[in-house]
């Protein structure tokens, strides 16, 4: 990162450029901090709702609670983690915990990317296909095992791409210790061609959620939890691409955000996770779109606070 004071080799000065690049990144971090209490707070509410509020047994709602349940233990342990790692860009130490943390965080990202698609899977039967076999509960568990599963599968690949590596400042005789991919010889040909082999999956699975909302959309538009799960994928998608952007990017030049200034790392920081938004916004969906939980929500509020009805 460029555009930092002027350094001399030594330790005390790599702990005061670690405290700078730290300072630097402090607008990212307040960033991650919000996104940790509003996730936190909106998918909590969720769950509660979902799961000791509503009476409900045709599993329509099923796949929900399991969505705002991963969505809570996301943004939790991505943000948390991001912060984390701004505190220590150059002074990070723990190769283990490094490793299990990024393919921890892979498979709750690529868990939540799943649950949307059996989600729009789920509608599909349940609209186009009304009268064909029922996703009975064996079935709905079924489906979930299968899709954490997966997830571990294509997220474990991780442990070996990521770890603590060395980090030596392109401007000062300086190095230090952070905690991200491992560039080396060993791995960059896999690691080029996981990075690909993702990007084809994500491809894969947004056309999967554009033709299978297409067609529900063709059979009702008006009906409010299909909107919903529409808007909710469209998010995920808009969120998902700058990340996808920034792997091509990698693989072209791996290590081109050393010459990014302080303000071009801070957009790159930004957008890398900008994905944890499709983790904190759901609840605020459910609330809009879901009348019955719209309506346990408001009985939750204070009778002060409850000046008028929630439309229905």
């Amino acid at each position: 990162m460029k555009g930092l004071s002027n350094y001399t080799d030594g330790k005390g000065s790599l702990w005061r450029l670690n405290s700078e690049m730290a300072q630097a990144l402090a607008p990212n971090t307040v960033v991650f901090v919000v996104y940790v209490i509003i996730g936190i707070i909106g998918n909590l509410i969720s769950i509660y709702i979902y799961r000791c509020r509503m009476k409900h047994t045709d599993g329509k709602r099923y796949f929900i609670l399991c969505l705002s349940i991963t969505d809570l233990v996301t943004c939790s342990s991505v943000s948390g983690f991001a912060i984390y790692l701004n505190f220590l860009p150059l002074t990070f130490k723990g190769n283990i915990f490094c490793k299990i943390m990024w393919t921890f965080n892979a498979f709750l990202t690529i868990s939540s990317a799943f649950l949307l698609l059996l989600i729009a899977v789920h509608r599909y039967r349940l609209i186009c296909v009304p009268l064909g076999k029922p996703f009975n509960q064996f079935w709905r568990k079924f489906a979930l095992i299968s899709t954490y599963l997966l997830a571990f599968i294509l997220s474990h690949p991780n442990l070996a791409f990521y770890g603590e590596g060395i980090a030596k400042h392109p401007e000062y005789n300086i190095t230090g210790t952070t905690c991200g991919k491992l560039y080396d010889q060993q791995h960059s040909g896999l690691l080029l061609t996981y990075n690909y082999a993702f990007i084809v999956i994500f491809a894969v699975g947004a056309t999967a959620f554009i033709v299978l909302y297409s067609f529900i959309g063709k059979t009702i538009l008006k009906r409010s939890h299909t909107l919903m799960f529409m808007l909710i994928t469209f998010i995920f998608l808009i969120s998902y691409t700058p990340r996808m952007i920034i792997m091509i990017m990698e693989n072209i030049n791996p290590f081109f955000f050393v010459d990014l200034s302080v303000g071009q790392y801070l957009v790159y920081s930004f957008c890398f996770r900008l994905y944890i938004v499709n983790n904190i916004v759901n609840p605020f969906l459910y609330g809009v779109f879901d009348i019955e939980f719209r309506s346990l929500l408001y009985r939750m509020l204070p009778i002060r606070l409850r000046q008028t009805k929630p439309k229905k």
